[in-house]
């Protein structure tokens, strides 16, 4: 495979659905919607297990790649500066919205499915799992910044 470099998942998608590229690693809230109507396939999804919105695609594990899960997430973010009477009123809405069942349905249709948490169980999620699981890795393969 050939890495191709785009400024977004929009063109790149835009390209795959035109053959332009014959493959892409995108999320699947970008993606659905190209799914869902069947100018896409997907091969396979990468968290540990199905996604709800999409239970035929199957796992990269159950694809044939052993032990394989990458979970992506999408965070809300502010400047550290932002004084915490504004963060609290703003996470308070955040986790709002998240209970409106009509809002979950409309995440859910699109293939996303929200975490339930706040700014420290946030913070202890990125420390503890994200930052050792590619630490680990990145130190592990040697990586460097190109």
């Amino acid at each position: 495979m050939t890495h191709v470099p785009y400024r977004g998942s929009g063109p790149a998608v835009t390209d795959l659905v035109g053959g332009r590229v014959d493959a892409m690693f995108d999320s699947i809230t970008s993606a659905s919607s190209h799914i869902a109507s069947g100018r896409l396939r997907a091969l396979a999804a990468t968290p540990g297990r199905r996604i709800l919105a999409f239970p035929d695609i199957p796992t990269v594990a159950e694809a044939g790649v052993p032990g394989y899960a990458l979970d992506p997430w999408f965070i809300m973010l502010a400047p550290r500066s932002l004084p915490v009477g504004a963060r609290e009123r703003i996470g308070g809405l955040v986790a709002k919205e998240l209970d409106d069942p009509a809002f979950r349905e409309r995440l859910a249709a699109i293939g996303a499915e929200p975490m339930q948490g706040n700014a420290a169980s946030l913070e202890k999620f990125i420390a503890e799992e994200e930052t050792t699981k590619w630490g680990d890795l990145i130190h592990r393969l040697n990586i460097g910044p190109d």
